[in-house]
């Protein structure tokens, strides 16, 4: 009871509190105010919701307009100030010229880790960064071109450079395999079995030949080889086909036809192990190391890619997919990599994390030679290209070339950046691929021009003697097939070589899907078997061109009277620098 007595006793004390305020408010109350409450007394709830959401609007308005003439005031403000100031400029210049000497140390290295940050997060998308093309165009000479002769016949070449792709996520995960400072050197080899290692350090002097020894030999091949488990010796005895340095350059591995990979030393050139594909059909056509990594890549004969891992000398991955040899392989950063298969007519993207792939293919339509006439005429046009009888050699009374049909294999790849890629196929045509499509964005027909001579039909399938003797009289124009490729990684540029004796250097533009010729390196005979750059700083690059008198798998047709075997040396500096 008494609990109860003392609610009633507050509840008592706060009527009369509340009695009391209001009876204050009720003093102090104007009449506009009673008569506003008096005009929406009757007021229904919708009513008065629609005439509170009016004046809430109304306010908004208000506070607006406000804001707008501070802002117009402010204006006026500082106009009336530059007004003011611009007669004392010419004072104050001294003293910026003091301020800019003396700069913020902190604020440039700041300046330059943001640059650092957002190339590093582009090259871990995959995404292209680096734009050299125009600078190749217009700023970047070439200073110096050399040749250095060997006296055999190389098949292949790899350059190593220290650190050429290092990105911060490489830096943390310890991914950095280079430790000290290695000068940067080249390999050779040849199909002699000769492996030969120049030092190409200095940009000045020609390249310095380091070392040469001999790897195999016809007379090494295994007498008492019951299987392929068994190919393992350290000497080779059949055509090598390529070489590759391991990123961190401790390392050297050399494959071929005889089925086998062998892994030597950078520094004594001595053979460390033998590893066999292990399968009677498993030639090595090509290879590639990841960048940062100890993952090798290789293309074989039998339609399969290898993933090797060279520290642990042990096959990781085999990856199936194509219905024709291997001719070719490309990899950058991220753990995967492109291939050519060179009669299924596509190109392969191989995710390994994934476990996945994307295929590419050309086009299965055959065009007739009217059709191809008019897709060269159109690039021409749309290009503005103009034949140059060094460049691009067409007969003298300017007709169109015959052109062969469609291709019939992909010989090479390269990667552009994790999303876009090159190939080329055997009828002299380069072509832009894209994750986003699956048949070619763009395509560049016959890229190295045609050859002088025009070959009569010699084979027929006619009967009629007529027919035949007609056939004899159609002369066919050979084009020049493109035998190596190389690019800048995540750059937009990308040069080709051939027998051809010119170098061209293209821009890739993959917003609007093109690729345009910008420069030509004449007089670089040969059959260019390999292209490597090495490049310091975006400001100097050297390109090495490994030339060949004879094709690298036979020795069926002449490379001409002018073709040497030997290196080229080609240094380009930007100007001004």
């Amino acid at each position: 009871m008494k609990y109860y007595t003392a609610m009633s006793d507050l509840s008592n004390s706060e009527d009369e509190i509340l009695s009391n305020t209001s009876s204050i408010e009720d003093e102090y109350q104007t009449p506009d105010e009673i008569s506003s409450e008096e005009e929406f007394e009757n007021e229904n709830e919708t009513d008065k919701r629609r005439r509170l959401a009016k004046q809430y609007l109304e306010n908004i308005r208000e506070e607006a307009n406000e804001i707008v003439n501070e802002q117009l005031m402010n204006k006026r403000k500082l106009i009336d100030t530059e007004l003011d100031d611009s007669k004392q400029k010419k004072l104050k210049i001294s003293n910026n010229i003091d301020e800019y000497n003396n700069f913020d140390a902190a604020d440039l290295e700041r300046e330059i880790l943001e640059n650092r940050l957002y190339k590093d997060n582009l090259s871990q998308e995959g995404k292209m960064y680096r734009y050299l093309a125009s600078d190749f165009k217009d700023n970047i000479k070439i200073i110096k071109k050399q040749f250095n002769r060997t006296a055999d016949y190389l098949t292949s070449m790899d350059l190593f450079q220290e650190n050429a792709i290092t990105t911060l996520l490489d830096l943390e995960n310890n991914n950095m395999l280079n430790s000290g400072n290695k000068p940067p050197f080249l390999v050779t080899v040849s199909k002699d079995f000769i492996m030969t290692k120049y030092d190409i350090s200095n940009f000045n002097t020609r390249i310095k030949k380091v070392k040469q020894i001999k790897i195999g030999d016809i007379k090494f091949k295994p007498k008492n080889l019951l299987t392929e488990h068994d190919n393992n010796t350290l000497e080779h005895y059949k055509n090598i086909n390529s070489v590759v340095i391991s990123p961190d350059g401790k390392n050297i591995v050399t494959g071929g036809m005889d089925r086998k990979l062998i892994i030597w030393s950078s520094e004594t050139l001595n053979p460390i192990k033998g590893i066999p594909t292990k399968d009677r059909k498993g030639e090595v056509e090509s290879m590639g190391f990841r960048n940062n990594s100890d993952q090798l890549f290789v293309a074989c004969k039998d339609y399969k890619i290898r993933v090797y891992n060279v520290k642990q000398f042990q096959q990781m991955d085999t990856l199936f997919g194509h219905q024709g040899p291997i001719t070719d392989v490309s990899v950058l950063n991220m753990e995967r990599c492109i291939s050519v298969g060179s009669y299924d007519k596509s190109l392969m993207l191989w995710k390994l994390q994934d476990e996945s792939r994307l295929v590419f293919k050309l086009p299965q339509k055959v065009k007739s030679q009217e059709q191809l006439k008019q897709d060269f005429i159109k690039y021409k046009k749309d290009n503005k290209v103009k034949e140059d009888i060094k460049e691009s050699i067409v007969m003298k009374d300017h007709k169109l070339p015959n052109f062969f049909p469609s291709p019939t294999t992909l010989d090479s790849c390269i990667m552009i950046d994790d999303t876009h890629f090159i190939s080329s196929s055997d009828d002299g045509n380069i072509q832009l691929w894209s994750t986003q499509k699956k048949k070619p964005l763009f395509q560049v027909p016959q890229a190295h021009g045609f050859m002088n001579t025009n070959d009569k039909i010699r084979y027929t399938a006619e009967q009629d003697h007529l027919q035949i003797k007609l056939q004899e009289n159609i002369q066919h124009n050979k084009h020049f097939k493109i035998s190596a490729m190389a690019n800048i990684p995540y750059s937009d540029l990308l040069i080709t070589g051939s027998d051809s004796g010119v170098l061209k250097i293209w821009k890739i533009d993959i917003v609007s899907n093109k690729i345009t010729l910008i420069k030509n390196v004449h007089d670089v005979y040969g059959m260019v078997m390999s292209i490597k750059v090495l490049n310091i700083n975006d400001q100097k690059f050297r390109l090495i061109v490994c030339c060949s008198k004879e094709e690298k798998k036979g020795r069926w047709e002449k490379i001409g009277n002018k073709a040497r075997n030997g290196i080229y040396d080609i240094v380009l500096e930007r100007e001004g620098k």
